[in-house]
């Protein structure tokens, strides 16, 4: 019987979508696109502040992929983890990020026999946006059991376990208060502050240069540290002169990145972009790692784990790129500080400090 209603299921579906049509993800917005309303203005906030500027370069990802009862505006109502065998309709509803008109599979799947109901192809925009899968109850109802549903492209999956069972939908609301929207699971590590650290010797803290002898001379040779910039864009110059004010040596860097996510996942990996040229003499290797909240940027602690280039590079000159985090970010309890530690080199750094909130 499971059979034929399975057969049955999905010539109904099938001719559903075909004839009523479902809602997909070429109708998503672009970045910035979300729309006027206090709810679309509120959704964007929660991405941002949970997953950071969703506008900028990296990896392909997808966000916030949830099944809903029903979908208002491209907003999910709630959070479903089982439906009622009586559901009229099946809504998935996520974020993809960082694709550029990609095909995108959507597989809905019965697992109580492992079949495949259905499988959605859609292309993406440029970008980032919002998709919205909707599976519609066939005349002779739903199988009860288990199912899950598999969002894949350009290497990156993610699937949705769910339930239909005889009796009501177990839902969890997505509130919208105070203008705010609560995504789930916001517990994780929280941006609280940043902290800027320059070289001890640079002009502008020791107001003169380092002076010393050359070795084996009395001759002496003086170094000029110089930073100009700040968080974001940094640029430092260092010089060697003799006695008599001749350069010797000069080097520069030069480093502009994007702030990390001001919301860490635990569980998942965190990146960001950064972009350092160098030229001539005296000028160290960057590092970025994270650890714990009250350490400067070079110092470390056994906890500690690198963000890595794309070549897989934990100490770096010159790169244009993501940084990601080489493990997933862990747990902490509440209270619990940890950082995001960016060496700029040659002794200048920037802290970004996170606090765990249950």
């Amino acid at each position: 019987m499971i059979k034929k209603h399975l057969l049955l299921l999905c010539l109904i579906i099938a001719i559903t979508i075909i004839f009523t049509g479902c809602k997909d993800i070429q109708d998503s917005f672009k970045p910035g696109s979300f729309g006027e309303t206090p709810e679309e203005q509120a959704m964007v906030d929660a991405l941002t502040e949970k997953h950071g500027n969703l506008t900028e370069t990296g990896e392909p990802r997808f966000l916030e992929a949830m099944m809903t009862s029903h979908v208002d505006n491209f907003i999910p109502v709630d959070v479903v983890s089982k439906y009622s065998q009586n559901a009229e309709e099946l809504y998935l509803w996520f974020v993809y990020d960082n694709f550029n008109e990609d095909i995108l599979d959507i597989e809905w799947v019965y697992l109580d026999t492992d079949h495949s109901i259905h499988t959605f192809q859609s292309q993406t925009g440029e970008d980032f946006g919002r998709g919205t899968f909707i599976l519609e109850q066939p005349d002779d109802g739903w199988p009860i059991g288990n199912y899950k549903v598999s969002i894949r492209g350009r290497g990156v999956e993610e699937t949705l376990l769910f339930e239909i069972i005889d009796g009501p939908t177990v839902a969890e609301a997505l509130p919208f208060e105070d203008g705010k929207i609560t995504l789930p699971g916001s517990t994780g590590w929280h941006f609280v502050g940043w902290d800027e650290f320059i070289n001890h010797i640079d002009l502008s803290v020791a107001g003169e240069p380092s002076g010393g002898n050359m070795t084996g001379t009395s001759s002496k040779l003086y170094d000029y540290l110089e930073y100009t910039g700040g968080k974001n864009d940094f640029t430092h110059n260092i010089k060697r002169t003799n006695e008599a004010g001749k350069t010797l040596h000069d080097g520069l860097f030069h480093v502009t990145w994007t702030d990390p996510p001001i919301y860490l996942v635990p569980g998942e990996k965190a990146s960001f972009t950064v972009n350092r040229k160098t030229e001539g003499w005296g000028i160290s290797n960057m590092a970025i790692t994270f650890d714990m909240g009250h350490l400067e940027p070079g110092y470390g602690t056994s906890s500690s784990f690198p963000f890595i280039t794309s070549q897989g590079e934990k100490n770096f000159s010159d790169y244009q790129g993501l940084v990601e985090s080489e493990k997933v970010i862990p747990e902490g309890k509440e209270g619990d500080q940890r950082a995001v530690l960016l060496s700029l080199g040659n002794g200048y750094g920037y802290r970004y400090v996170y606090e765990w909130r249950e």
